[in-house]
């Protein structure tokens, strides 16, 4: 961690943001209700069940501002260690108050990577496919808790979904014309077209 705060604030964005008042317009009250989280420091949030209590992921945030990295060590290994998933969230706020809270604005993009069980490269997520992708965590997540999953004998998360899957496969990539631009990866497949992800899922 930096000595010294190196922009000179701590946004509260993604806090609003994540609040079930703000999500339910993505994924609805019902489930946003199951979109716990607890600020560890105002950059570090913990996601768990809110009925069992049970963590479900670590996700590291920052305001995005086009920087190629976002050291996130500590957090990768205390995730590593609960053996639970780690996540560097990077988001770019929208000229738009949230309407969760009117003072804060909202969030119109996130670049996000999986950092534990294994590392990923940058995936561009609208507010959208990023809500709904934590519910798919918290499912996979409360699965293994469950001793559901993975598989006996299996590594201890098995085939762990990570975001580019849930968002048919688009990377943040360096673009002269702006600070990133998506990346279609080849998967193999053309049988489905790929979606962009800043429009709804």
């Amino acid at each position: 961690m930096a000595q010294e705060e190196r922009y000179g604030y701590r946004g509260r964005e993604y806090s609003v943001w994540h609040r079930r008042n703000s999500t339910r317009r993505f994924v609805g009250i019902e489930h946003a209700q199951r979109l716990a989280m607890i600020d560890v420091d105002a950059a570090i949030f913990l996601e768990y069940d809110d009925g069992t209590k049970e963590p479900m992921a670590l996700v590291e945030v920052a305001r995005d501002v086009g920087q190629d990295h976002k050291t996130a060590t500590v957090t990768q290994t205390l995730a590593a260690k609960a053996k639970i998933p780690a996540y560097v969230v990077l988001y770019t706020l929208s000229d738009q108050a949230n309407p969760a809270d009117k003072t804060c604005c909202d969030i119109q993009a996130f670049r996000v990577r999986l950092l534990n069980p294994y590392v990923t490269a940058w995936v561009l997520m609208s507010p959208v496919s990023w809500a709904k992708y934590l519910l798919r965590v918290r499912e996979f997540v409360a699965g293994v808790c469950d001793g559901l999953w993975p598989p006996e004998g299996s590594e201890p998360f098995g085939r762990f979904p990570g975001p580019h899957e849930h968002v048919a496969g688009k990377v943040a990539t360096k673009n002269p014309s702006g600070p990133y631009h998506e990346r279609d990866i080849d998967d193999g497949s053309t049988a489905n077209p790929q979606k962009t992800l800043l429009s709804n899922p």
